[in-house]
């Protein structure tokens, strides 16, 4: 007997009945999103930034807001893609330097939620005290989030309904069991382990290493982290004893298919027949072949430290004022240059590595590296564009831009963005390519 199910999906004050609904949250990933299809007819009643709220029998599923409306659906109907309200604290960007005089991290994490217009949160954590002299600048709201996570080990997440949790993941406390499934999947890999692990904070460091049977006699495998939130020594001996005993041990990942469970949320503690943990990611798929299904994780790791790159690329890359790049291998004892002659002594600020590119920026421009080696293609930026914002139109002239940061897309790794800052407008400037080579697409925020 087929169960019934009614979807629907409030956009603004309106209610919309759909069928074909896939939601995702990640905590590794602080996200939360959910795609569904309307009849094509509704296009000129949905914006960006549309309120949305998803309900399956009257219970909400997600909790968000419109990003993306596609209207080239065939033959009758649309894409929404809709984002929960983290979005807002990824798309606040700020100049201005915040200073901690001593404030605590519930403080500073608040200050951030609230600067990024997020109207519903929790901040759930240890009372702990920011360093005096600790500051943020330039960066956006969620860097500045992730960074006091890394004090607190907090994670900040939404949950179903669409509230924001700035909270550290829980270990104990069953709030569902996980009895009957379809299908189940481990996931059993040393790939994230680290026997090695060095902590740079503010004039302080730490090394520790240590045996591991699961890797092979002599192995090292390193793992880096670099914060100014670490100043004393007992902060760096914590971080490095914390991070050695989370991988110490090969992941075992456990994903299980549910009959459709809308009140499921992330961070939640599950017992099911293998083990016990936190949700780290969770999705609802709601369609006319398979009904309403429920994707439940377990055991996944997420690392919080700026730095801490464990699964991307087999190598370690460093670059600062006057240093170029430099690349070591998983020992991170030896490092070689591979500045090559465009970027040898240059002051790199920001370099990033994906799937297929190292990329590297100077003040001006922006640099990619297939080889990872010290060949370098310049990537085109072009002199003048003409950019809108707020019904203004600016010209931004190259000259006037100093790139500050760089990141690939996380979910769309075909797009390249670089922040940067207009010197002759004192705004911030987003200049990203779609073609990972031709930085020709711009908007100011």
């Amino acid at each position: 007997m087929t169960r019934l199910i009614t979807t629907i999906a409030t956009v603004g004050e309106v209610e919309y009945y759909v069928y074909d609904v896939e939601v995702d949250y990640s905590i590794c990933k602080s996200i939360g999103g959910a795609t569904f299809y309307l009849d094509i007819a509704y296009k000129d009643d949905i914006v960006t930034f549309d309120e949305v709220s998803i309900t399956v029998n009257g219970d909400q599923i997600f909790g968000g807001f419109v990003e993306m409306i596609n209207t080239s659906g065939f033959p009758a109907t649309m894409q929404i893609v809709a984002t929960s309200e983290i979005i807002k604290a990824d798309r606040t960007w700020f100049k201005q330097e915040y200073i901690s005089y001593g404030e605590s991290a519930v403080y500073w994490a608040g200050k951030f939620l609230s600067m990024s217009s997020i109207s519903n949160y929790t901040v759930d954590v240890q009372d702990t005290t920011v360093y005096p002299g600790h500051s943020w600048g330039f960066q956006t709201a969620k860097d500045a989030l992730t960074n006091i996570a890394q004090l607190v080990d907090a994670r900040f997440y939404p949950d179903r309904t669409g509230e924001v949790y700035f909270k550290t993941l829980k270990t104990d406390g069953i709030d569902s069991t996980i009895t009957d499934y379809s299908e189940v999947s481990k996931t059993y890999t040393n790939i994230a382990m680290r026997n090695k692990v060095m902590v740079f904070g503010s004039g302080v460091s730490a090394v520790r290493e240590s045996g591991d049977q699961y890797l092979a006699p002599g192995e090292t495998r390193t793992l880096a982290v670099s914060s100014a939130l670490i100043q004393t020594i007992g902060t760096a001996d914590h971080v490095v004893n914390q991070i050695l005993s989370v991988f110490s041990q090969p992941m075992e990942i456990f994903t299980y298919v549910i009959e459709g469970d809308a009140l499921l949320s992330l961070n939640d503690y599950v017992a099911t027949p293998d083990d016990t943990g936190a949700i780290t990611s969770l999705s609802h798929s709601i369609s006319d072949d398979k009904g309403f299904v429920t994707t439940v994780t377990i055991g996944e790791i997420c690392p919080n430290f700026f730095g801490m790159d464990i699964l991307e690329d087999p190598y370690m890359f460093l670059s600062g004022a006057s240093l170029g790049v430099w690349k070591s291998g998983e020992d991170g004892v030896s490092w070689s240059n591979i500045s090559g002659t465009a970027l040898l002594g240059t002051t790199v600020p920001s370099i990033h590595s994906d799937g297929t590119y190292l990329w590297a920026i100077t003040a001006n421009n922006i640099y990619r590296s297939a080889s990872k080696d010290g060949q370098w293609t310049l990537c085109s930026i072009p002199s003048v564009s003409l950019v809108s914002l707020n019904d203004v139109q600016y010209v931004v002239e190259k000259v006037n831009l100093e790139l500050i940061d760089i990141v690939t897309n996380l979910e769309d790794s075909s797009r390249c963005f670089v922040v940067a800052y207009d010197t002759f407008y004192e705004k911030t400037v987003v200049v990203f390519s779609e073609d990972l080579y031709n930085f020709n697409r711009i908007f100011m925020v």
